[in-house]
């Protein structure tokens, strides 16, 4: 999958909250629970300046379950690139 902002994230962007006027809002990561701030649905967001993940590599339950932290991407990320 090439370096896209769905590819980055690891949910549906439909499920990716929003504080009500199109900006990042602080979401929890679905694999540990850390708080985190989420520009997905924003006109850009950090996630964006990092290599993008393959779903269809991905543990079926995280992609539906919304963007990952950074430590917790970062980790998949590296698990990816490992292989």
């Amino acid at each position: 999958m090439g370096a896209t902002h769905e590819g980055v994230a690891s949910g549906d962007a439909a499920s990716q909250p929003l504080d009500g006027v199109g900006r990042a809002a602080d979401v929890s990561c679905p694999q540990c629970a850390a708080s985190f701030t989420c520009g997905f649905n924003a006109s850009s967001c950090w996630c964006q300046t990092l290599p993008a993940l393959d779903l269809a590599r991905l543990a079926p339950e995280l992609v539906d379950r919304g963007c990952l932290c950074g430590d917790c991407l970062g980790v998949a990320i590296a698990e990816q690139m490992a292989v």
